[in-house]
């Protein structure tokens, strides 16, 4: 019992290391062979690795046109991050048993909504700083029509240049959804365009989208200035003849152009701060990828909402297409999937239909009825009456924005029109596949 309790002596440490110590060679050799091994390895491990992202990556672009680009663009530093890599191998190692290996919205877009909230802010504050910045720089012309210097377009540049990069960043997170789900990305007049064109695509409309914002401002900023202008009491007295012809003409308020022009601006200002109403949390929440299961409750607690209804909201009111674009038929293809199932789960297909139902209402109400109209009249109604004291000058500054104002309004009404067809159609599919399941359980019980 000694023998086992004492202390072994320095020197029997001495003796185990001379007897481990190998005889031949020296410890450079050793250090050398073991520094060798390593190298070998490690080539070996990030092959390994590298090797299974490209599989995965070759199963998504697998069939779809413009595979090698899109493989290149998911797999590139500024591609699809880390996490969201991490996120689609597990599952395709632990397949869920509703969705089996496809990602849904809940696994990547809770980064992408933590980023949108700054765009929100940064577009906020650039819609009511460009009006009052470029009143400043605005002077009436011989006419007495205002113009504006053209290098007020310069600082454009940097808040396009930001909420593009936010926007492709949040692209990243939320891309996979689309891919797994999704034939191809939805697009007017193609039934499966390549991703490459479709990106083209949604960017162009993003940048319209946001000059739309930077023609909004200017025209605020050049219609208040008319109001300084020599000769703006025969566009005033003009206008309130038109108005006293309105039909609205009970509205007294009305007859004041410098009124309305203002109105027409402070609803685009309403509609940001309305979906940001929205999607705030009224609670802390995580921003991580898969966080926030049961959803949260949000607007002052007068909604509950998940990070996906969270990012439609806001991806909309910040003018970025290729985030809010798709949506619609990703929820439909997550429909059909829950009645694809052995046991069919038709509230929870219903459900998702009414989530992208309750945004497209919102969008419909907020951005077509209300912002695009208001913004369409005003517009027009000064560009014409511009051109009736211009003497034969054209305002070209006016009638891009016109021309702008009229291509977003378009757009949205062809969404929110296609988009509520096939909710419609959709649901109707639901409710008549529900009736002939309950009457099919009846039969059985009756038998």
């Amino acid at each position: 019992m000694g023998a086992l309790t004492s202390r072994p002596k320095p020197s029997d440490y001495k003796k185990v290391a001379e007897d481990e110590t190998p005889q031949s060679g020296s410890d450079e050799e050793v250090w050398g062979c073991m520094e060798s091994c390593s190298q070998f390895s490690r080539p070996s491990s990030e092959a390994s690795r590298s090797g299974e992202e490209d599989s995965i990556f070759d199963d998504l672009c697998e069939g779809r046109a413009n595979s090698l680009v899109l493989k290149s663009l998911l797999s590139c530093p500024l591609g699809v991050p880390e996490k969201v890599r991490t996120i689609l191998k597990d599952k395709r190692e632990h397949p869920d048993a509703r969705v089996g290996s496809k990602l849904t919205m809940f696994d990547s877009c809770g980064p992408a909504v933590f980023l949108l909230w700054p765009a929100t802010i940064m577009n906020l504050c650039f819609a009511i700083f460009l009006p009052w910045f470029a009143n400043m720089h605005t002077e009436c012309s011989e006419f007495g029509t205002p113009s504006y210097p053209g290098w007020l377009w310069v600082i454009f540049a940097p808040f396009l240049a930001a909420m593009l990069a936010i926007e492709w960043r949040c692209l990243t997170y939320i891309v996979m959804p689309f891919l797994h789900w999704l034939p191809a990305m939805p697009m007017p007049f193609f039934k499966e365009p390549p991703f490459l064109l479709w990106l083209s695509y949604s960017s162009a409309v993003s940048v319209i989208s946001h000059m739309d914002v930077m023609t909004q401002g200017l025209f605020l900023a050049t219609t208040l200035h008319t109001f300084e202008c020599p000769g703006y009491q025969d566009v005033n007295d003009a206008w309130e003849e038109v108005w006293s012809t309105s039909i609205f003409s009970w509205a007294t308020w009305g007859s004041s152009l410098e009124r309305l022009v203002i109105i027409s601006w402070a609803v685009l200002i309403l509609q940001i701060m309305l979906f940001a109403f929205f999607a705030l949390p009224a609670q802390g929440v995580s921003f991580t990828c898969r966080s926030e299961p049961k959803g949260y409750a949000s607007g002052c607690g007068l909604f509950h909402i998940w990070h996906a209804s969270a990012l439609k909201s806001l991806a909309s009111s910040n003018q970025m297409a290729t985030c809010s674009l798709g949506h619609l038929e990703l929820s439909i293809q997550r429909a059909d999937a829950e009645l694809s199932n052995e046991k069919p789960d038709y509230p929870r297909a219903l459900q998702i239909l009414s989530m992208e139902l309750r945004q497209l209402l919102l969008r419909i109400i907020c951005i077509s009825f209300i912002t695009n109209c208001t913004k369409l009249q005003a517009r027009t109604t000064v560009f014409a009456l511009n051109r009736m004291v211009a003497h034969g000058s054209m305002d070209w500054e006016g009638l891009l924005s016109i021309g702008l104002a009229h291509i977003t309004c378009a757009v949205a009404l062809q969404t929110a029109i296609q988009g509520a067809w096939r909710v419609k159609r959709e649901r109707h599919n639901i409710l008549q596949s529900l009736k002939e399941a309950s009457f099919c359980e009846k039969g059985q019980g009756v038998l």
